[in-house]
């Protein structure tokens, strides 16, 4: 495997790659020297609590359970979408029950009547998450027309959130 600190991270957490299935060496170095580096560009609430990533290169489902697993043949991870994946899976890591509660979200989304993604009927606080980081840190990255879109498709997800990391301000950040 391979293990890796990030400078502002816990002094003593150390984030492990394993990888399976791999024959080529330098290929493998490669992919999880990228990996790494998309890691590191994620906000650290989205990482803080994944300290495992296991790649593997084959076909299959992102998961996140005792760490985050990647089937890198996957369609869905490409270069434009990579950041996306491991803050939505790292979401699933660093979710706080008592952050966001279900009667929340659903009063959310019963007043904004719509989800920010199709995916988001099955996990709505989740894909909403990296939606909001985006919104309020990242807008820059936005056009005009898609940062729009979000406020007006979701402001009542995007208050929730608001308001929780308000609260819990060392969830958020």
């Amino acid at each position: 495997g391979y293990n890796a600190k990030f400078s502002d991270m816990e002094e003593n957490v150390t984030v492990q790659i394993h990888v399976n299935d791999w024959t080529n060496q330098t290929k493998m170095d490669e992919t999880v020297r990228y990996v790494l580096e998309t890691v590191g560009r994620l906000p650290l609430m989205f990482r803080k609590r994944v300290t495992l990533y296991e790649l593997q290169d084959r076909h299959g489902a992102f998961l996140a359970a005792t760490g985050v697993y990647i089937p890198l043949k996957t369609f869905f991870w490409k270069r434009e979408t990579k950041e996306e994946i491991l803050m939505h899976e790292g979401a699933h890591k660093h979710w706080n029950s008592e952050m966001f509660t279900d009667e929340g979200l659903l009063c959310a989304l019963a007043s904004d009547k719509r989800f920010i993604t199709e995916y988001a009927r099955f996990e709505d606080g989740i894909e909403t998450w990296p939606v909001w980081y985006a919104m309020r840190y990242r807008k820059d990255r936005l056009t005009k027309e898609v940062a729009e879109t979000i406020e007006n498709a979701i402001p009542n997800h995007l208050r929730l959130f608001d308001e929780a990391c308000n609260k819990n301000p060392e969830v958020c950040f």
